[in-house]
């Protein structure tokens, strides 16, 4: 049965068309992408389902019942500015107004007044007994206990809580953001580029929580691999429709080829036909065949036609053909970078030949970003960096802050060396930018506007060594593949950083890791860069087991003297203490736990709180006395 389904949903701006005809579900259970290229309305599509855009047509159903989360792609600046205790308790808003209620409403029923009227004491008792029981369903006594136990279990500490959400990384924001979300245990979840601002071992964390994630999914991402690992349905839009399909994003991909295919050749075939009909009746239309001319036309006229398959106006382009360069393209002799009180790299070696394709990846903060800065001469560093022989290099900046001028695109590409407007027109088509967009002013584009400006000067440039930073950034997933089938075909040499893990796959033949200060070479994609780190990590955690064994074999060898009667009796003495006080623990914590559950526990709020505050405690001692009979049981054993 259906959670969420939309019917023949219309939406449009300006008088201008934007969605038409939306129509897909979602079924408990399903984790489902929403793609598209940008602008194309997936965030919109977000907003009106939850209500804070509105529609001119169609239908939204939502199961009743079902609580709806949404974790947006930028936080609200008020968000920013509170601290993390207050972020985290901003999802418990109407909690903590129902709780104010409940407190305004005992003492309401406490007055004289109140007490001495009948009927308007049951309204009262009748308001709290409906407001209590909406606060006991949510969690209401137990949701501050819960929120510390996330931020701890986070690895957050209690002076953490007092910092300012805005200090912390995009990735601790998105951890922190998502776990307030989850908390509160949402029927279905909205997801807006979650995985945004994160480093590779955030997002298989993010992809491990979603794939055990319970309810229902909805999430944009422009990341393939994120997709293949997390979803089952793909809902796609294109051309103001949305089409949906089973599977995982190379699943729908396979599919979409298949289809694409299958439509071309059955658009071809009706071609051919058309034309057949139409040379059939320009000959014959005032010949004795009239009458059968006149006939093709009738048939001509009622043909269904078969739309020719789309395609997509990305960015389609193939970099210049690069000039030949000595062997060793780069070369790192024990550079180390360094600021006061932090190390990020540390006496680095490291030789890149010619034609190789590397990507370099790592924790945030290792330095990444840096290291490509010191090879192009913008950052400080010890040590040596030489590039090779007739190496032409070219950086693509993720801050893109390598503009030429304030004017529109057109004046970028002329100050850039481009000739003619026409020339620059054509140059500019080719990365998706056509009709009045070449008019933009270059401080107005969006961030993927700005990232495809920076590969058409990219491309200006005809150097034969690329270092590119994040350059899939902001880019929707048609003109990342467009990218990627350019890098393949480069000939040149690349270096590059990049959290787009299929990206990684297409392009890269090295993976450079970098962390702990240092730089470790893999001769293979991501998949074969993360195989052969578990793999050594598997060697490491072997060796460390053996060794391990070894110690204690060495220990259980050695004569050990033997336990005394005096010792022995005094253990026992122990034993059976530490058996009592667990005995005891845990027939307080059965009849605190029966107590909280019976009947009409929950209207004595102040009750109900000092018994779960005594649960706690006990729940916190008999962990210790667990603690206290293991150790002496081990000792007993010995």
């Amino acid at each position: 049965m259906a959670i969420l389904q939309v019917s023949q949903l219309k939406k449009s701006f300006n008088g201008e068309t934007l969605l038409e005809d939306i129509n897909f579900q979602l079924v408990e259970g399903d984790k489902a992408a929403l793609i598209g290229p940008n602008g194309c309305g997936k965030s919109t599509l977000f907003r009106i389902l939850l209500g804070t855009e509105s529609y001119e047509d169609g239908e939204i159903y939502q199961a009743k019942g079902t609580r709806m989360a949404y974790l947006a792609q930028v936080l609200e600046e008020d968000s920013l500015s509170l601290s993390l205790w207050e972020f985290m308790l901003e999802e418990y808003a109407d909690l903590i107004i129902l709780r104010n209620k409940l407190k305004s409403l005992e003492k309401i029923m406490a007055t004289d007044m109140i007490l001495k009227d009948p009927i308007s004491l049951q309204e009262a008792m009748n308001d709290y007994a409906k407001a209590q029981q909406r606060y006991e369903h949510d969690n209401g006594y137990n949701f501050e206990t819960a929120i510390k136990e996330v931020i701890f279990g986070l690895g957050f500490s209690l002076e953490d809580m007092e910092r300012s959400f805005a200090t912390y990384s995009g990735g601790q924001k998105t951890r922190l953001y998502l776990a307030r979300i989850l908390l509160r245990k949402p029927d279905i979840l909205l997801l807006d580029e979650p995985n945004n601002y994160l480093d590779l071992q955030a997002m298989e964390w993010l992809e491990k929580y979603l794939q055990n994630f319970s309810g229902t999914l909805l999430l944009i991402s422009h990341d393939r691999y994120f997709l293949d690992q997390v979803v089952n349905k793909v809902l796609e839009i294109e051309h103001k429709n949305i089409k949906s399909y089973k599977g995982n994003y190379s699943e729908f991909a396979l599919q979409k080829e298949f289809n694409r295919l299958a439509t071309t050749k059955e658009y071809e075939k009706q071609q051919k036909k058309i034309r057949d009909l139409e040379d059939y009746i320009s000959r014959y239309k005032a010949g004795i065949k009239s009458k059968q001319a006149r006939g093709r036309a009738s048939q001509l006229g009622r043909l269904e036609r078969v739309n020719k398959p789309g395609e997509h106006k990305g960015i389609g382009f193939q970099f210049q053909e690069a000039e030949n360069s000595g062997e060793q393209v780069l070369v790192i002799k024990e550079m180390t970078i360094s600021f006061p009180g932090r190390m990020l790299l540390e006496k680095i070696d490291y030789i890149l030949e010619k034609s190789n394709k590397v990507a370099l990846v790592g924790p945030n903060g290792s330095g990444k970003t840096t290291l490509l800065k010191a090879v192009i001469g913008e950052a400080p560093y010890e040590g040596k960096i030489r590039l090779g022989a007739n190496v032409r290099p070219a950086y693509f900046d993720q801050e893109h802050e390598h503009f030429l001028t304030q004017g529109n695109l057109l004046d970028e590409m002329l100050a850039e060396g481009v000739t003619t407007l026409q020339e620059a027109r054509d140059l500019l088509a080719r990365f998706g930018f056509r009709g009045e967009d070449v008019y933009k002013s270059v401080i107005s584009l969006s961030g993927g506007e700005e990232s495809r400006l920076m590969l058409t000067k990219l491309f200006l440039q005809k150097a034969n060594f690329l270092i590119l930073d994040e350059p899939t950034n902001h880019l929707d997933i048609y003109s990342r593949e467009a990218l990627e089938e350019a890098l393949e075909e480069y000939n040149g040499t690349l270096l590059f950083v990049s959290h787009d893990r299929y990206f990684i796959n297409k392009v890269a033949n090295r993976v450079l890791d970098l962390s702990e200060h240092h730089l470790i070479e893999y001769l293979g994609d991501y998949d074969y860069y993360r195989y052969k780190k578990k793999q050594l990590a598997n060697f490491a955690q072997a060796g460390k087991n053996k060794e391990e064994k070894e110690q204690q074999d060495n220990q259980l060898s050695k004569q050990t003297p033997k336990t005394s009667r005096r010792e022995r009796a005094t253990l026992a003495v122990r034993l059976r203490e530490a058996e009592k006080q667990v005995s005891q623990l845990e027939a307080k914590k059965d009849s605190l736990c029966a107590m909280l559950s019976a009947a009409g526990c929950y209207e004595d709020y102040l009750k109900a709180e000092e018994l779960n505050n005594q649960l706690t405690e006990v729940e916190a001692a008999l962990t210790q006395a667990y603690e206290v009979w293991e150790e002496v049981m081990l000792q007993t054993e010995e």
